[in-house]
Order: C-alpha cells, then structure tokens, then sequence
C-alpha cells in the first residue's frame, strides 16, 4: 500500500509539477547558453560556426551590440535549429556585398533572412541543452579564429583568447527534491518515464539520483546555478550521489529505502539492488534529490515497516531461512490484522530488493528478534502504567494489568491537550535550528500572524548572512508563548515540517 506524497515547490527552472505536485517533469525553458560574436560580419564576409559535442542549439544573430546591452533581453533572430550528437559539424554564415540578406547553410539546405538597409548584425548562438563547443572561424581558416564577446550566459565559458565557448552544464536546472524526508524503513517509489518525441522516446534520457542529509533548500544559498540557469557554475554540492539512471534503467520503477542510519537501498526495475553507506548518520532521516533529462517522475511512499531494536523486520523476515517463522517470532503484534499488514510488507519488500538468505549464524538473529520481543513486552508494560494513571487522575478505575479499549472523549481530548498543545521548546535544538532553519518564509508567516513585532521583522531580514538571522528569529520566538500545534501548523505552511521534532 502506497501513498502520494510531493515534490518540493523549491526546484529548478526546467522543471514542471503537476498533479498535485506529485508528478515533476523536465522542460527546457532556460539554459544559460547564450553567446555572441564580440564584432559584426561585414558586407560580404562569411563565417564558419564550428561546433562539437552533443546536444540542441539554435543559431542566429542579433542587431544590438552585445557588449553595450542585455544578455537575456536581446531580440534573437533565429536561423537554424542544430542537433547533434558527438559529432562536428559547421554552418557557414554570410552576409551580401549589400547587407539587405545573410545567409546560412546547414545540412544541404539554405536558410535566408532579410535585414534592414543600413542595420548591422552579431552572430548568436543558444545552446538549449547538452556539452557543446563552439568556434567563429573567417572563411573556414582555422588561423583567423573571430572572437566571442565577453558578455554571455551564466552556462557558457570562454577559452583560447574568447575564441572557443563551451557549455559549463548539459542540463541545467533540472534538480527537484521530494518535499519530506525519508525515515529509517520507509520507501519511496518513483514512477518513471521518458518524454516522448511526437510518438517516439528520444535517442537518449536519464536520471541521476542523490541523498543530501540537510534540507535541499539550503543548497540554492550556495550552490543556486541548481536551481537557476542564469547563476553560473559553483562547484560540486555537497549531496551523495547513488547512481545515474539511463534509458531502459529510468523506464519504470525506481525505489529507494532509507535501510539505517548509514545505508541507503536502491534499486531499479532493470537493475539489481544496491546500497551506498553514507558518510553522515541520518537517524533522523533524509532527502531524495533527482536531476531531470527528458524525464517524468511521479513520486509516492510506502508505509514505514515495523522495526525491533535496529533490525528492519521485513528484512528480517525475507533474509531468515525458510524454515524459520517470522510470524510466530513476533509475538507482540496480537492482533490478525497487524499480522496480515506485516506479511504484506514482507512480500513487498521482496519485490524490489535483491535481498540474499543469509548463509550462516540464523541463532543470533533470532536471538536479536527475542531480545526486540522482550523490549516490546516492557514498552508495553510501560505504557499500560501510563495509561492507568491517566485515567486515576480523571477518576476511572482500572483493573491492574488491563488497557482499556476505549476511553470517554473527555479524557481523550485532555491527554491529547497535554501532548500536543505545550508550549514549545527551542533551546535543546538551538544550534541545529539555527543550521537548518529556513529563515525568510517563516518570518514572513509568523509576521503574518502577530507572532513577531515588525521592528524585529525588520532586524531579521536586515541580516545578509542566513545562520545570524536564524538565530535573531529563534531569539524572537523565545519570547513568545507560542503553542506547539500553532508553531507544527507553520512549519507546514512554510514547507519546513521536518523542523517539528525540534521545537
């Protein structure tokens, strides 16, 4: 049994949610891939675009100088649309001795338009997607290399004196996160699928897939060429990457498990089962990050599996010999319906791990399932103890050694009242809050409630640098007596729900 779950609002420009915002799908509508020729082609000039590598690219040209005005605000006038795929190939470009046409040639055929009498024009070329290199050459002649002007795109690096432009990305801004994180023995099941191309899949597509132990959101501070294509290149981020997906292997199923706090399980419907130990603990959980390339990916996630001391037990249960009955081990769960549920989540698991029986030692293992047994049978005792005070102060008698099956609404509604509403607690977690906090949209909403005055509102934005100002808000919100429903319904609100266990 699956539920939906969501893909994060913060993600990059080329990509699109739908669906609810369980469904992201790749689309190029930014690259960053802009670049110019620094000079105008004079009255019967001809220049040879050469181009290398693999990917989409239009070519063009412009009628403003391209040193003296918006990269992104030029009026391109576009002339060939370019494929390529590892491989060179050159267009040549000319303009007539009259410069009322410039001409271009590619594949066999001509490609004209018609300019202004007495208008000048710069060769363009945008690069929509993919690893391209690109050279102006005079006539062809390798010796007369044309510059490239210094103002370009944020995906586009210079070399050779301006003569050789380059894409820094293939697929930029193409990054999306699932808005939760995953706990120890959840699953999420990404459902995917390649864009087609009228009624054809295209000749290439992937997916890359990563963890990152931080909220993702934090990357777009230091690393936001992610998320916007017109930031540039910042380096490597700091996120885990499992693997990259391509073709037949990101053509269906993709499930990622969070095994412990160390290991993290994947697999894909034509792959085998893999894992990759994390460098981090993540007891407390951990993001999915993926990159888009001509993919669509509907998310949801399966229900936690019930776990004795450390030991997945539908892992236990699928790598135990088959002679050994993993039902009749786990005593605790009374009822057939907790029963049935396990097996359902043992049968599951065993459709999307490639887990092995274990050759050796079965003793110890169920040794570790009795000793969780007695763990269990203490926790419950534990809480019977609980149970039956709660219901003394409110004047119910129970027999020792009984849980009551029902308890009158009133007392209910007072334990929830006791667990819920406290006020919250901010100093345990102060360091981390301040390291994880998302500070802009939850100033903005708790402004929005009254729950900060607007001389602190204004203090906390005025701080340029993100852990002082989340530490000036914490502060804010120390002197408040705020609930712990109304500060849980505002991290919510704002996107930061995995912040709960901290206040």
């Amino acid at each position: 049994m699956t539920e939906k779950v969501k893909f994060s609002s913060t993600h990059g420009q080329n990509v699109t949610l739908t669906n609810s915002s369980t469904t992201a799908t790749w689309s190029t509508r930014q690259s960053g891939g802009w670049v110019f020729s620094l000079a105008p082609l004079e009255q019967g000039q001809t220049v040879v675009v050469e181009l290398d590598g693999s990917g989409h690219c239009d070519l063009g040209f412009i009628k403003e100088d391209p040193q003296c005005t918006n990269v992104m605000k030029q009026v391109f006038k576009q002339m060939n649309e370019i494929r390529i795929h590892k491989r060179k190939c050159t267009i040549p470009v000319t303009l007539n001795d009259k410069a009322t046409e410039v001409s271009s040639r590619f594949q066999e055929k001509t490609f004209t338009k018609t300019l202004d009498q007495e208008s000048k024009m710069w060769l363009a070329l945008y690069v929509k997607f993919g690893k391209i290199s690109a050279k102006l050459l005079m006539n062809g002649s390798p010796e007369y290399p044309v510059m490239f002007s210094n103002n370009h795109g944020a995906n586009i690096s210079l070399e050779e004196n301006n003569c050789l432009a380059s894409t820094v990305l293939a697929n930029p801004a193409s990054t999306c996160f699932v808005k939760d994180k995953i706990s120890i023995g959840e699953e999420l099941l990404f459902q995917c699928s390649p864009l087609l191309e009228g009624e054809r899949e295209p000749s290439r597509y992937h997916l890359k897939l990563h963890v990152y132990e931080r909220n993702p959101e934090s990357l777009k501070k230091d690393f936001r060429y992610l998320f916007d294509s017109g930031t540039a290149y910042a380096g490597e981020p700091p996120v885990t990457t499992l693997e990259v997906f391509e073709k037949e292997e990101c053509k269906g199923d993709i499930v990622v498990t969070l095994k412990c706090d160390t290991i993290v399980g994947y697999r894909a419907a034509s792959s085998k089962y893999n894992e990759q130990t994390l460098r981090v603990n993540v007891a407390d959980g951990i993001w999915v990050i993926l990159e888009l390339y001509r993919t669509t990916v509907a998310v949801s996630k399966r229900a936690k599996t019930f776990s004795v001391t450390g030991v997945n037990v539908a892992d236990a249960a699928v790598r135990e010999p088959s002679n050994v009955n993993a039902e009749n081990s786990m005593d605790p769960i009374r009822s057939m319906q907790e029963r049935t549920e396990l097996k359902r989540q043992v049968s599951d698991y065993s459709e999307v791990s490639d887990a092995r029986t274990p050759d050796d030692n079965v003793t110890e293992r169920l040794a570790s399932l009795e000793r969780g047994h007695q763990e269990l049978h203490a926790n419950v005792k534990a809480l019977t103890q609980t149970l039956q005070t709660a219901v003394s102060c409110n004047n119910f008698s129970v027999p020792p050694g009984h849980v009551p099956k029902a308890f009158p609404l009133t007392v209910a509604s007072d334990m929830r009242s006791q667990t819920c509403d406290r006020e919250i607690h901010i100093r345990k977690n102060f360091t981390q809050l301040i390291n994880n906090m998302h500070c802009v949209t939850l100033c903005d909403k708790l402004f929005e409630k009254e729950l900060i005055t607007q001389n602190e509102y204004q203090n906390i934005n005025a701080e340029t640098c993100s852990p002082d100002a989340n530490r000036k808000l914490l502060l804010a919100i120390m002197k408040r007596k705020i609930m712990k429903s109304t500060m849980d319904k505002i991290l919510d609100e704002t996107d930061q729900g995995y912040l709960k266990n901290m206040f």
